[in-house]
């Protein structure tokens, strides 16, 4: 867990204790001073059973080519499954574009375009 991107002007380090947001350079759970909410970007440790399908082929076929590139010397036998590789994870964008339902105009509410700004690139968080 961390703060989002759109919180970039922060002095915090946050990760979640006890099922709490907690700070670790202010050593507090008390969040009132900065504003009434914070977004959070989470990542969450699924099992490889509850994923879809095309996700499955896809870190297969990733453990796959690694396997063989490191274990098995055999050229041809990578590329033939860097190929694989390439197709399922075209299948996974569209996949996730058609369920993802993905937009950068500002629908549904509550959701804004964020274009791309240089100038954030400079910007170095201690």
């Amino acid at each position: 867990m961390d703060i989002s991107g759109g919180q970039v002007w922060r002095t915090t380090d946050v990760v979640k204790r006890n099922n709490v947001l907690y700070d670790k350079l202010r050593h507090s759970n008390d969040f009132s001073a900065y504003r009434p909410t914070i977004a959070c970007d989470m990542v969450w440790l699924l099992d490889f059973d509850t994923i879809p399908a095309v996700y499955q082929r896809y870190i297969t076929l990733m453990a796959s080519v690694r396997a063989a590139t490191q274990l098995v010397t055999n050229p041809a036998l990578t590329e033939l499954l860097q190929g694989q590789l390439a197709q399922a994870r075209a299948s996974v964008l569209e996949y996730d574009t058609q369920v993802g339902d993905p937009t950068f105009m500002g629908w549904p509410e509550h959701t804004a375009y964020r274009s791309f700004q240089p100038y954030q690139s400079l910007n170095r968080v201690v």
